[in-house]
């Protein structure tokens, strides 16, 4: 993973754990592509357009599409489950009660990279 290019800053003793396409599952039937990463400190899906046209010609404009930011320390449940159309989406579920729920990828390495980030990651609360 050496080579990977991200539209976002790592922290400075951060480490990139995971990458991998991923849907943003936004409704029964809206999802957003993009890819999927999980750092030693952070979760992040970065939106990417489906047509590297679409891309250019939202430069274009000034449409710039947010990435979604989680700190791993605001995650209360990260798990496997089936959503709407789903058979194998990832439920993400934050300490304001907001869930997001994404699909893609094997989930196998997804969780042992989630579960190498917690490892490391400082609580909120103490």
């Amino acid at each position: 993973m050496n080579n990977i290019q991200v539209k976002w800053l790592l922290n400075p003793q951060e480490t990139l754990l995971y990458q991998g396409s991923a849907l943003y599952i936004t409704g029964k039937y809206s999802t957003k592509q993009g890819c999927l990463y999980i750092t030693s400190e952070r979760i992040v899906f970065e939106r990417r357009p489906v047509f590297r046209l679409f891309q250019v010609i939202g430069g274009l404009f000034g449409r710039r599409e947010k990435n979604l930011s989680f700190p791993l320390t605001a995650v209360t449940s990260f798990k496997a489950t089936k959503y709407l159309l789903y058979k194998r989406a990832i439920q993400l579920e934050l300490m304001d009660g907001v869930s997001y729920h994404f699909s893609g990828g094997k989930w196998e390495d997804i969780d042992a990279a989630y579960q190498k980030a917690i490892l490391g990651a400082e609580p909120l609360l103490r």
